[in-house]
C-alpha cells in the first residue's frame, strides 16, 4: 500500500505568510484613495481579501487531490487547451486602457485568463520534478527468489498455474495426506534436482528450473513455521511428515530438507540428517499469483 505523505508546512505556511504580506501592501497602497472614492479604507483591501479567502479554500480542496490527476496526459493537455482558448478570447471583448488582458461578464465580474495560465505554465515546465506522493518515502519491497526444480514435462504444466494438490504427499513438512510444492532458495541445489529428475524419468533434454519472485511481505503474511537449522524439534516433524503422520496448519514450512529419509522412516528412534534448504507451501493463496521464468539445466 502506498504511503500517504503530510501536507509540506514549510511551503504552506509561507505561501500564507505571502498572501497576508500582499493584502497589507495592498491596504496600504489603497487607502487612501479608497476613503476619498468609496468612504471606506478597507474597501479595494476588503475585496482582495475575498479573492484570497477564495483562493485558499480552493487550495485547501486541491490539495487533497491525488498528484497523479496532475501529472496525467488528459489533465496536462486539457489545462493548455483551456488557457489558451481564454487567452485567445480575450481579444474579441471590449479594451480597456488600450489592452486586452480581460474577459468582462457584465459590469460586475471581471475575470482575467493569464492568471490562470501562470500556474498551468509552471505545472507544464517543471512537471518532471513534481514529487510523486504515492511513492515518496515508501520502502522498497524485499523480494525472495525461489526456485523449483521440474523437467520439461512438469515445466509445461506449472506454465498453466501452480496445482497444488498435484504434488506428492509424505514428504517432510507435508500434513497427513496432503500434496505440498516445495521450493529452495539455493539456485544450485534446485539444479541438481532438475537434472536428477529429468534423467529419473528418461525424459530428453536437460531439467528445468523455474525461478519466482515473490515479495518478503506476502510470504510473511501468511501462517508460516520456519526451522533455521536442524533441531529435534525439526527431526521430529521431517519424520513424521515422511511416516504420513503430521499434523499441523501452516500455509507454508520452511527449513532443511530430510537427507536419509528411508534409515529415518525405519528407525524406532529418529536419526534424520538435514541439509539444504526447503520451502513446503500448503495454501493455494500462496502461491495464487505466482509467475515464474524457465532455466534450463
Amino acid at each position: 500500500m502506498a504511503k500517504r505523505v503530510g501536507v509540506d508546512k514549510w511551503m504552506f505556511f509561507t505561501t500564507l505568510l505571502l498572501v497576508v504580506a500582499g493584502l497589507a501592501m495592498v491596504f496600504s497602497a489603497s487607502a487612501v484613495v479608497a476613503q476619498e472614492r468609496y468612504h471606506s479604507e478597507f474597501a479595494d483591501v476588503g475585496r482582495q481579501a475575498g479573492w484570497a479567502l477564495a483562493g485558499v479554500l480552493a487550495l485547501l480542496v486541491l490539495m487533497h487531490v491525488d498528484v497523479s490527476v496532475y501529472k496525467s496526459p488528459k489533465f496536462i493537455y486539457t489545462a493548455l487547451c483551456v488557457t489558451t482558448l481564454l487567452l485567445v478570447m480575450v481579444f474579441f471583448f471590449p479594451d480597456s486602457h488600450n489592452t486586452h488582458r480581460w474577459i468582462r461578464f457584465g459590469g460586475h465580474f471581471t475575470f482575467q485568463p493569464s492568471e490562470i495560465a501562470k500556474p498551468v505554465v509552471v505545472r507544464e515546465v517543471v512537471g518532471e520534478v513534481i514529487v510523486d506522493v504515492d511513492r515518496e518515502g515508501e520502502e522498497e519491497v524485499p523480494y525472495e527468489s525461489l526456485y523449483h526444480a521440474t523437467d520439461s514435462a512438469g515445466a509445461v504444466k506449472l506454465a498453466r498455474g501452480i496445482d497444488l494438490t498435484k504434488g506428492r504427499k509424505r514428504l517432510d513438512f507435508n500434513p497427513k495426506n496432503t500434496a505440498g510444492f516445495y521450493v529452495t532458495k539455493d539456485y544450485g541445489q534446485a539444479q541438481k534436482w532438475a537434472r536428477k529428475t529429468q534423467k529419473q524419468k528418461g525424459l530428453v533434454g536437460s531439467g528445468i528450473v523455474v525461478e519466482y519472485q515473490v515479495p518478503t511481505p506476502d510470504l510473511e503474511a501468511h501462517l508460516y513455521q520456519s526451522f533455521v537449522e536442524v533441531t529435534e524439534g525439526w527431526k521430529d516433524t521431517v519424520v513424521k511428515g515422511r511416516r504420513n503422520e503430521l499434523l499441523h496448519k501452516f500455509s507454508w514450512v520452511e527449513g532443511p530438507m530430510l537427507l536419509n529419509p528411508k534409515p529415518s522412516i525405519r528407525e524406532g528412534v529418529p536419526v534424520a540428517l538435514g541439509g539444504g534448504h526447503q520451502i513446503a507451501i500448503f495454501n493455494r493463496r500462496v502461491v495464487a499469483d505466482w509467475d515464474g521464468d524457465q532455466h534450463h539445466v
